[in-house]
């Protein structure tokens, strides 16, 4: 493997800095610009020739005034200064109006003496272009919100509603318009039941904490029909962990209660058919322990319920036919 010489080093940082789309300077402690790359350059469209070893007030009049108090007080104390936002009358060759976010920094000597600033300087031009491509990027991601089955939406921490897919307002017959700037317990959608709003609000202060909340809701959509859905609530964090907004969702479970409804309807009837039946019904397990027990079979067998759940069967067996449980399970 060949080793990279200090100045070939020094040559590829050089090239990397004048190639990334951000300016970098490095200024004296009287303001005089002793080092600034390509890009930064352009963006003061002067040659580099026209700005090294000039002060700032030399080449940027009109802007100096504004930046020379934030490099003094960086100068004086000898701490950063980040993300400050510099805007000035100062018109470039093309008529653009400087607009810049600059960050600057303590330039300091091996006896931590601060010798001058170091800049990091960001023009809105870039600025511009990359608030293009996060709204080029939203606008995709709610594009396929709007097109899922799935029903999304943005709160703000008070429980404001701020965005809400296409689903759920589609399906209560709603726009954005009508729901959007409310709080969200009092959208349509929960209007037809003030416990459902109530519990909607302690939802929203628990994941405020953090919480993750998730149950089954019954919401009105189109002309009134309510309909049962699987709702989530979560939080939002940032990069730093902070709670920014909550993310409700929910998906249609209507199908699902109904089977449920029928299951438990087909349960009770089966139930009431055992109780009321004239013959003995006994259920067990592969093990032969009994676990369900009706009327009837207490009138023909003579145990109660209580006494013959958790029995084995074989209790009901005549003494000499007690081998014949094994040989029914295994044909069974």
């Amino acid at each position: 493997m060949q080793i990279m010489s200090f100045s070939e080093l020094e040559s590829l940082i050089s090239t990397l800095i004048d190639q990334i789309p951000i300016g970098i300077v490095i200024l004296d402690r009287d303001f005089r610009l002793r080092f600034i790359n390509d890009r930064h350059a352009k963006n003061n469209q002067l040659k580099k020739e026209e700005q090294l070893g000039k002060r700032l007030c030399e080449f940027l009049p009109l802007a100096a005034p504004i930046i020379e108090p934030k490099l003094q007080f960086v100068l004086d104390h000898g701490i950063p200064l980040l993300n400050q936002e510099i805007i000035s009358k100062q018109t470039l060759i093309d008529g653009y109006t400087l607009h810049r976010i600059a960050s600057y920094y303590p330039w300091k000597n091996d006896k931590q003496e601060t010798i001058g600033i170091i800049g990091i300087i960001q023009d809105s031009k870039v600025d511009q272009f990359a608030q293009q491509m996060l709204e080029a990027s939203q606008h995709r991601l709610l594009n396929v919100l709007d097109n899922l089955f799935t029903f999304v939406g943005v709160l703000e921490l008070d429980g404001t509603l701020s965005h809400a897919n296409r689903a759920p307002l589609d399906a209560a017959s709603l726009s954005i318009d009508e729901v959007a700037g409310k709080k969200v317990w009092d959208t349509y959608w929960f209007q037809h039941d003030i416990d459902l709003q109530q519990q909607i609000q302690n939802d929203i202060k628990a994941c405020l904490n953090g919480e993750v909340i998730r149950h089954d809701i019954q919401v009105q959509l189109r002309d009134g029909q309510l309909t049962w859905l699987d709702f989530m609530l979560a939080p939002l964090r940032d990069g730093e962990g902070r709670i920014t907004h909550l993310i409700p969702s929910a998906n249609d479970i209507s199908q699902r209660h109904q089977s449920e409804e029928a299951l438990q309807k087909s349960e009770e009837l089966f139930h009431s058919i055992i109780l009321a039946s004239d013959d003995a019904i006994i259920t067990k397990t592969l093990d032969g322990v009994i676990t369900a027990w009706n009327p009837a079979a207490t009138r023909l067998l003579g145990y109660t319920e209580e006494e013959a759940l958790g029995r084995h069967i074989t209790t009901l067996f005549p003494v000499d036919r007690v081998g014949e449980e094994e040989h029914l399970l295994a044909r069974i």
